[in-house]
């Protein structure tokens, strides 16, 4: 996707204006945050080309069942994506 960016939750931490309460929550996860990542929308969201074709091809090509293909939905795209201070 076009102005998507992959950050480690370490990077998003710049972006958090209660510092303290997001590292806790972190230490709770018990994993190193610079080995965690979310996508970040970082302006407009688009696409360049179709997002799930050659997954859906692959699909068809080896099986002639009826095939499903994991789109992200608007909540991902909307609320998880959105980092106030990066996201325009």
């Amino acid at each position: 996707l076009n102005n998507v960016r992959m950050l480690s939750v370490s990077e998003l931490l710049e972006y958090v204006e209660d510092k303290a309460s997001f590292e806790e929550i972190l230490g709770t996860l018990d994993v190193p945050a610079f080995s965690m990542s979310n996508p970040a929308a970082i302006g407009t969201i688009s696409r360049k080309k179709p997002h799930a074709l050659d997954d859906y091809l692959f699909l068809k090509k080896h099986t002639d069942k009826a095939v499903k293909v994991a789109l992200p939905g608007p909540y991902l795209l909307t609320r998880a994506m959105w980092v106030e201070g990066l996201s325009m």
